[in-house]
């Protein structure tokens, strides 16, 4: 790389032989300087406190063992830390007497920098996994499990923590815990599909064998190259969610009902005023005893019926309170063989 620094120092650290000019950009300090006071460079390239010891041990390190490698970090001038790699060798003579120590050292600032990132957002994405209400499941690209949350392990009655399921096989998983679902060879079967699609699912239902109900969401995670790396599921109950839907959709059906029943109701009204009106007509022209004046009373008797029926229909549709009566059924067998009696 054009950052790094090539150098070579003598054996015992004291003079520098020679420091690549990128010294200076990667430093910050000019080569004059650092070549005029070997003794107090450590101090001229800002090395930080907790790592000088080791780099002061690094010179005999070499010489004991021919190679060596360290890491440190330092505090450029305006006040930046920065991380290196140094590499190290012992160069000898023909006849195989140390003559000096060279080395690359190479500016790991970016690669440090970014590897921190990732460790934040590792540990984010885990604090994230583990707080969120919703069941959640990460597996791997090879299909294991990368991360799980406590949700997701009360969901499905899962005996160890989260923890111990990481590096755990899914597909093996799922084939085992099929039984859990209404139907299990679908589970699996539909778990397979998605993962080889690798789209995105939101909102998929899923019924339980003990008559929960699941919400499930599949998410493929992939990098800015969009290089895929996991897949990640999310389950919620909504068990509680469907009942109340069903129980919304039967009380609308009930007003519906009533509504018609309503309409109905007054329509029939309407027509039953009629009919008992003219029935009384009829036997008002009759004599008792007539057939004319018995079927007249007969027809007067069914038009209450009908009509204590229509007032019931009409209570449904208003949503009034009804009581529980006892009915005695000789009496109403009597009635309908007494209406059937006079028009069959």
């Amino acid at each position: 790389s054009m950052e790094d620094i090539v150098w070579s120092i003598s054996l015992d650290g004291r003079k520098i032989y020679y420091l690549s000019p990128s010294a200076e950009r990667v430093y910050g300090r000019s080569l004059a300087d650092l070549y005029e006071h070997p003794d107090a460079f450590l101090d001229a390239i800002g090395v930080h406190p907790g790592d000088r010891a080791s780099v002061q041990r690094f010179a005999s390190r070499l010489l004991a063992q021919g190679t060596a490698t360290i890491g440190y970090r330092t505090h450029r001038p305006d006040g930046r830390l920065e991380w290196f790699h140094c590499r190290g060798w012992v160069v000898k003579d023909a006849m195989g007497n140390p003559l000096r120590l060279d080395g690359i050292i190479t500016n790991m600032t970016e690669q440090k920098q970014a590897e921190e990132g990732r460790k934040e957002s590792v540990a984010l994405f885990g604090s994230l996994v583990e707080n969120m209400q919703a069941g959640i499941l990460v597996e791997s690209e090879q299909r294991k499990i990368f991360a799980a949350n406590p949700a997701f392990c009360n969901l499905f009655s899962v005996p160890v923590s989260p923890d111990q399921l990481v590096g755990a096989d899914c597909r093996e998983a799922a084939e085992r815990d099929k039984g859990q679902f209404a139907d299990g060879d679908r589970f699996v079967r539909r778990i397979d599909e998605v993962v080889e699609r690798r789209e995105g699912v939101i909102g998929e239902e899923v019924r339980m064998a003990d008559g929960r109900v699941f919400e499930r969401d599949y998410i493929p995670i992939v990098t800015d190259q969009k290089k895929f790396i996991a897949h990640l599921w999310q389950y919620r109950d909504v068990t509680e969610r469907k009942r109340a839907e069903a129980e919304r959709i039967r009380v609308s059906k009930m007003e519906s009902i009533g509504l018609l029943y309503g309409g109905l109701a007054h329509d029939c009204t309407n027509i039953l005023t009629g009919i008992l009106g003219h029935a009384q007509l009829l036997r008002g022209s009759a004599s008792p005893g007539d057939r004319v004046y018995r079927t007249a009373e007969t027809i007067e008797h069914a038009g209450r019926r009908a009509a204590e029926l229509t007032q019931q229909l009409l209570g449904f549709a208003r949503k009034g309170k009804h009581q529980n009566k006892p009915v005695d059924l000789r009496l109403t067998i009597q009635d309908v063989i007494g209406l059937l009696g006079h028009t069959i």
